[in-house]
């Protein structure tokens, strides 16, 4: 008749009270190193293989032995774990005369009579409110009905199709997850959820027995990601001609006179074009800088104009452009349209030119550039 051994009566535990899965226990003559054999039953005759290892929640077999023995425990990689070796172990007489035949004083939580059974009731109380919450055990922690009752008690949960309530954006009851509730008081109390497939964690908190509204709390990753994502509609239009290709005529007097635009450089603003010199917008609210290039007109400014609604939208800078070279007037600013609109890139100059009054060509390069205008829809 073997007696068993008492090294890890519920499961192996490290030194920060978590469970040890796949620990690994040896046996060894007590006092020495030389391994003996020790036993799956009371009668001696099934040997363990060794080393016995414990389950995925740290918890061993019963173990049965002979004689008295020395016990040591290491995780499964082999490290050494807190408060092993023991030698020796101790030994519960497996006979008649063991823990079996000791009466034990039945309690609600134990009702057991004799301390055999005592000993595997304690275990399995220990074991099963891990297992409902999945912790270190086999098990599922019990589901929800409705997410939004105020009276859950604190713990692990899961969600499932079927379930009620108010779930995050993005999120439903048939996408399943998990939930977690710490409460406060019986009237305050905080919920998180994290959906399965997910790692967004959404949090609400409960004030005065009513749920609030949930908040998502985005990992750095994801909020790098939507930045990147974020981009500015923009159009760019440019008067761009081959190299040493004149750039026009200004007949003078100070008449407001629509400048060439004849290039569309970049354009993402959905409803934007360019024709005929003129740039159509949808509605909405623009920033704008515009550079107008003047050559031997004397003194000139340059606007942004609103052709369909005859109104002047923003007005430049005032330049002089004499014999010497080109002078720039520039437009920058915001203006918002209500409706879809032509708008046009319009100069004004005390002198007449002929030829080149947009700008002196360079003769260098593929191309002149004389004039561009960016707009950026903001809203």
């Amino acid at each position: 008749m073997a007696d068993q051994l008492s090294f890890a009566p519920q499961r192996v535990m490290d030194a920060n009270a978590t469970p040890v899965p796949g620990a690994k226990a040896y046996f060894y003559k007590t006092g020495t190193n030389i391994s003996v054999t020790v036993y799956q039953d009371a009668a001696g005759t099934v040997p363990h293989a060794s080393p016995v290892v414990a389950d995925s929640a740290g918890v061993f077999p019963q173990v049965f032995s002979t004689q008295t023995v020395k016990v040591n425990v290491t995780d499964s990689s082999g490290a050494a774990v807190d408060g092993f070796p023991i030698d020796p172990a101790l030994m519960v007489p497996a006979g008649g005369t063991g823990a079996a035949a000791i009466s034990f004083n039945p309690t609600t939580d134990i009702p057991s009579t004799n301390v055999q059974a005592a000993i595997e009731k304690v275990q399995a109380n220990i074991v099963a409110p891990l297992a409902d919450y999945g912790i270190g055990v086999t098990g599922n922690a019990d589901t929800l009905a409705d997410i939004d009752a105020t009276n859950i008690a604190s713990g692990f949960y899961r969600f499932e199709t079927g379930a009620s309530g108010t779930f995050p954006s993005g999120v439903a009851a048939a996408d399943g997850g998990v939930v977690y509730i710490v409460r406060e008081t019986a009237s305050a109390a905080h919920m998180t959820l994290i959906k399965n497939g997910e790692s967004i964690i959404h949090h609400r908190e409960m004030s005065s027995s009513t749920w609030g509204s949930w908040a998502t709390v985005a990992n750095i990753s994801d909020v790098a990601s939507a930045v990147s994502a974020i981009t500015t509609e923009t159009i760019h239009v440019q008067h761009r001609v081959a190299a040493g290709t004149a750039s026009g005529d200004y007949a003078g007097g100070g008449v407001w006179t629509t400048r060439p635009l004849t290039t569309v450089i970049t354009n993402t603003i959905t409803g934007a074009s360019l024709a005929s010199n003129q740039i159509t917008l949808p509605a909405g609210t623009y920033n704008v800088r515009a550079r107008s290039p003047m050559f031997r007109v004397n003194q000139n400014t340059s606007r942004i104009y609103d052709v369909t609604n005859a109104v002047t939208l923003l007005e430049g800078s005032s330049t002089y452009s004499n014999d010497l070279c080109d002078s720039n007037s520039w437009v920058e600013g915001q203006f918002a349209l209500a409706g879809t609109a032509a708008i046009a890139h319009q100069v004004a100059a005390g002198a007449t030119r002929t030829g080149n009054a947009f700008g002196h060509s360079s003769g260098y390069g593929t191309y002149d550039i004389y004039g561009e205008v960016i707009i950026e829809k903001i809203a």
